[in-house]
């Protein structure tokens, strides 16, 4: 008994010291989970916010418009192992109709340039900073007042805690609320699922992603048929408003590392082949 407490607490002291962050993510809430090695961002939880469900947005012609919700019990969960140079993300999906799955990113280093620029945010003197990143530039305020190279997302590599930051376009904006103080209980380590894709075979899936959505959707109309012995008919049509050209600039991240850009977007006039006459 005495050399099980021992040992309990001796594994303790040996763990590296977790903290936590908040920050409100296009004002919802997320968290920021690191020790000295490793970070664990997580959003689209249940609990952090207000709980969302599933949605009926509109009736008309009798057809309905359906709005899925991706929050979960365990959320979007983005890990990072700065030793060994590893990203892996949980991404998480309606349980409803999909299973959630891990994803097998691909670690780029972000090349940030410093500028001479300092404002105070939240109490933190900050540093402003620009990088590219997968087909985006953000805009981040570090404070070198907390010496760890972690940030929101997947926005990492400078020489303190990213206090806040936004990309060009706007898109998306993280603003640090507050140094967590309740006890919620997350370990930091590789997100746990069945299915694990690799970053390409992810980009197609969330080209599909509506697709698959609906499908889940008819499997969970016929099993109903089946267990209960009805005939419940439901038609679902998948049509979707955007195109995929639209749907892709919306994303976060635009351009993978097999890309020297996105190949949904529409050159640019300078890029356009010089016509001779």
């Amino acid at each position: 008994m005495f050399q099980s407490i021992v040992l309990t607490i001796s594994l303790l002291l040996q763990a590296p010291q977790q903290k936590c962050i908040e920050y409100e993510y296009n004002r919802q809430t997320s968290r920021l989970f690191y020790n000295e090695t490793q970070s664990l961002f997580i959003n689209d939880k249940l609990g952090y916010d207000r709980e969302q469900k599933n949605k009926m947005l509109d009736w008309s012609n009798e057809e309905v418009v359906h709005q899925v919700s991706r929050i979960d019990s365990a959320g979007n969960q983005i890990y990072r192992d700065f030793k060994n140079k590893s990203l892996i993300i949980r991404y998480s999906t309606n349980p409803d109709y999909l299973k959630p799955f891990n994803i097998q990113d691909v670690w780029e280093d972000m090349n940030w340039s410093i500028g001479s620029e300092n404002k105070r945010i939240k109490g933190f003197e900050c540093s402003r900073a620009t990088a590219s990143y997968r087909g985006r530039i953000y805009i981040a305020w570090f404070t070198k007042e907390i010496e760890v190279p972690y940030g929101p997302w997947k926005l990492h590599g400078l020489p303190g805690l990213i206090i806040e930051a936004y990309d060009e376009d706007k898109l998306v904006h993280f603003r640090f609320r507050k140094f967590c103080k309740d006890k919620e209980e997350v370990m930091i380590r590789t997100p746990k699922e069945e299915v694990t894709k690799d970053l390409k075979e992810f980009v197609n899936f969330k080209d599909s992603l509506g697709y698959h959505l609906f499908t889940g959707m008819q499997k969970k109309v016929f099993g109903y048929n089946e267990k209960y012995q009805k005939s419940l008919e439901i038609m679902f049509r998948y049509k979707p408003t955007k195109s995929k050209m639209q749907r892709r600039e919306e994303w976060l991240e635009r351009v993978f590392p097999w890309q020297k850009q996105s190949p949904y977007r529409k050159p640019e006039i300078e890029d356009q082949p010089e016509i001779k006459n």
